[in-house]
Formats: C-alpha cells, sequence, structure tokens
C-alpha cells in the first residue's frame, strides 16, 4: 500500500507540472519562431475582424436579448411535438438547435448554455443537444470555404446539406440511445409503473410541467429596453473577444507547428502537406480548410471528404470557445466531443456519397470565372459583405421564430377560451 501510495503521489505530482511544463515550452517556440507566431496572430485577428465578429455579433445580440425576455419559454410548448419524437428533446431545445444552423459557432454551445442555466431542459438533455446544435454557419460554408478557399461556388450547397444532414443524424441517434438506456432501466428495475411513464419523460428526466392552458408555469420577466440591450451589447462583446482569443491562440500554435519542422521526417513532400493540413485542422478549422484547399497533388474528392470532415469537427479553438461557454454550468464536454467525432466521420460519408452521385467534384477543374472570392476583398468590404449577409439570416431567423410565438399565443388564448366557455 505505500508503495502504490507512492506511486499515485508521484502521477499527481507530474500531472500538476504537466500545463506549466507546456507553457514553458509554448513560450519558449514563441521566441524561436517569433515572426511565424506575429504573422500567425495577425492573420487570425485580420479573419476575427473582417469575418468573425460581423458573422457572429448580431446574432450574439439577439441571442442575449431574446434569453432576457422569456421568448424561448414562450415557443417551447408549440416545439415539443417536433422535437421530442424526433430528438428525444423538450420544446425549448428547438431554440439553440435552430440558432446553431443558422449562426455559426458557437452559438448553439452558448444557447444550450443558457437554457440550462434556466431550468428549461435537465441536464443529460442538455448535453445531448450540446452534441448536434453548434455547427458552422451557412454564410460560413457557402461563402467563405466554397467561394473564397475552394473558388466553387456550386459546391456550397451540397456541403452545407451534409453539414447539416450529419449533425440532424447525431441528434436522432443520441435520442434514440437514450430512449433505449431508459427502457434498459426499466426493465432491469421491472418499473412499468403508470406513475413512472407519468412522472419521467423518455431518457429518465423528469418531465417539464404544463399548466391547463398548455402553457408552461413560469414568472413573466419585467425589464428595461436600456437595460435590455446594454447587457445584451455588454455580454455579447465579451463573447467575440472570448472567441477571439482563441482563435488567435490556436492559429499561432497551428503556425508553429508547421514552421517548426515537426513532420520533417516525412520525406514524402506531399504526405507532410496532407499531414500538416489535417493537425492544423485539428487544432483549428480555417487554418485547417485553407490549407486542405491549398494542397496539389490530390484528388478533388479527398480534399472536399477532408474539408467536411474538420468542419463537421470544428476544431480544438471552436471546442475551447465551447468549453467556455458551458463553464458556469453543470454540463460536460465528453458527450459533445463524442459527438464531434460522429458528426465529422458522417459528414465525411455523406459528402463521399453526395459527390458520387453527383459528379461535382469532377467540375472543381471548370471553376466559374465570377466567384466572389469574400476572404480576398478589402476588410472594409468583407467586414459588410458577411454583416450584411449575417443580419439577412438573422431577419429570417427572427421572422420565423416571431411567427411560430404569434401561433403560439393564439393556440393558447384558443384554449383558454375553450376551456373558459
Amino acid at each position: 500500500m505505500p508503495a502504490f501510495s507512492r506511486i499515485r503521489s508521484k502521477s499527481g505530482y507530474l500531472k500538476n507540472l504537466a500545463v506549466p511544463l507546456c507553457i514553458i515550452l509554448f513560450i519558449i517556440c514563441l521566441v524561436k519562431y517569433s515572426n511565424t507566431a506575429i504573422a500567425s496572430a495577425l492573420k487570425a485577428v485580420n479573419l476575427w475582424l473582417d469575418v468573425v465578429l460581423p458573422s457572429i455579433f448580431p446574432f450574439l445580440v439577439a441571442s442575449e436579448i431574446l434569453n432576457q425576455t422569456g421568448f424561448i419559454k414562450s415557443i417551447g410548448y408549440f416545439f415539443e411535438p417536433v422535437m421530442r419524437p424526433i430528438f428525444n428533446l423538450p420544446g425549448s431545445a428547438s431554440y439553440p438547435f435552430v440558432l446553431g444552423l443558422v449562426s455559426g459557432y458557437p452559438i448553439g454551445a452558448k444557447a444550450t448554455a443558457g437554457i440550462r442555466r434556466d431550468k428549461l431542459i435537465s441536464k443529460s438533455e442538455a448535453e445531448r443537444l450540446l452534441a448536434f446544435c453548434n455547427n458552422a454557419s451557412p454564410l460560413f460554408i457557402t461563402g467563405a470555404v466554397s467561394t473564397a478557399m475552394l473558388k466553387a461556388p456550386f459546391l456550397g450547397p451540397l456541403l452545407l446539406i451534409c453539414h447539416i444532414a450529419s449533425s440532424v443524424t447525431i441528434g436522432i441517434l443520441f435520442g434514440f440511445a437514450a430512449r433505449k438506456n431508459m427502457m434498459n432501466r426499466k426493465i432491469k428495475t421491472g418499473s412499468y409503473s403508470d406513475n413512472y411513464n407519468n412522472k419521467y419523460n423518455g431518457n429518465g428526466n423528469k418531465k417539464v410541467k404544463y399548466n391547463n392552458n398548455g402553457k408552461k408555469a413560469y414568472s413573466v420577466k419585467t425589464y428595461a429596453i436600456s437595460s435590455l440591450l446594454r447587457n445584451a451589447v455588454v455580454n455579447s462583446m465579451a463573447t467575440m473577444l472570448s472567441i477571439g482569443g482563441f482563435i488567435i491562440l490556436f492559429s499561432i500554435i497551428s503556425g508553429i507547428l508547421a514552421e517548426s519542422g515537426i513532420f520533417n521526417f516525412i520525406k514524402d513532400g506531399n504526405a507532410k502537406h496532407v499531414l500538416t493540413a489535417i493537425v492544423s485542422g485539428f487544432l483549428e478549422i480555417t487554418t485547417g480548410l485553407s490549407k486542405v484547399c491549398e494542397l496539389q497533388d490530390v484528388s478533388s474528392l479527398f480534399k472536399l471528404v477532408l474539408i467536411s470532415i474538420f468542419t463537421g469537427w470544428g476544431g480544438m479553438s471552436v471546442h475551447s470557445q465551447v468549453l467556455n461557454a458551458i463553464n458556469d454550468t453543470d454540463l460536460s464536454i465528453k458527450v459533445y466531443l463524442l459527438g464531434k467525432i460522429m458528426q465529422s466521420i458522417l459528414a465525411g460519408a455523406y459528402t463521399y456519397i453526395g459527390l458520387k452521385i453527383t459528379g461535382f467534384h469532377l467540375l472543381m477543374s471548370d471553376l466559374s470565372r465570377e466567384a466572389s472570392i469574400i476572404l480576398h476583398v478589402p476588410g472594409s468590404a468583407a467586414w459588410k459583405q458577411y454583416l450584411i449577409t449575417s443580419c439577412k439570416y438573422l431577419l429570417i431567423f427572427l421572422i420565423f421564430t416571431l411567427l411560430i410565438d404569434i401561433f403560439s399565443y393564439n393556440k393558447i388564448r384558443f384554449l383558454k377560451n375553450k376551456k373558459s366557455s
């Protein structure tokens, strides 16, 4: 026992030293490869300022305002019949799911953390939702990737459909697994009573209680418009600064790894470029995608499948942003990481099948000369382009959710009047 205790003590000591040693190594690399670090940081800052900020900031502000006004609670009842059979999730989960599809990383994760803090969803449900609601935006896939990097706008819809399909598939699979776990639990305990079924939902979590009008019982929040907007802008800018910090950090790490010659043991130059692109995509999605698009002696089919895999994975930079978003909740990131691994595999498989059916990868040599290269235009023009497009997607999302809210309100009033009469 004393020997075992010493081994455990030594292991814990080494574990505590791991982070400081990594930081010291990182600082040494910064000094040695200072030019590469500065160039990578500058590139990341331009990316954050010209693309990420105008694309995500409007959605962050809108999400903060909707969270504070209780809007999410009002649409939960309407979407319950849709979300429960498909994903085995409550109706309130529809908000992070749809927002994550149209806004991009890490808005879906931030919205999920918000409804978990408001206790609109259980811990296990929130972790399953987190695994498939945090996705790349249509603007990023069709604009930055297809048009700017690949210079092939016609590939955008296919890549976007495969990305969304892989996300939805993960949600369905995780929902099915939750139902199966609940059934196995019931079989083991022999609990088939109506009381259990009435008290719990499909995955063993307590059901959300609704009153007789079909509307969830909650106290309506009172708020001032000035404080509402101020809080939304302040919180959104804090999130944007955090996102920018992660992008810069992982861009520097990716640049240093490429410059350090860590892959020099590979004699084949083409294989070295492929491995560098894969490592970069694992760390930071935008850097990795740009390196994949620059690969020369590889097939278009391989490049497009690899692009879908990276887009489904998201990169360690995005995962760090997700970890930061759920930091003040009780959610674990393990289910999320499992979901992203599965989504990357499915996205690659769907893309391979889609390209084999359509043959679009064979058309990459015959590119449109009129493609608008968004990332290569001057900074002010790129900022304007992304802001306008982001606001367009946001407007569509808000109109859709507003119509749903009006429909839900009228339905509740109808049920109330019917009961009173």
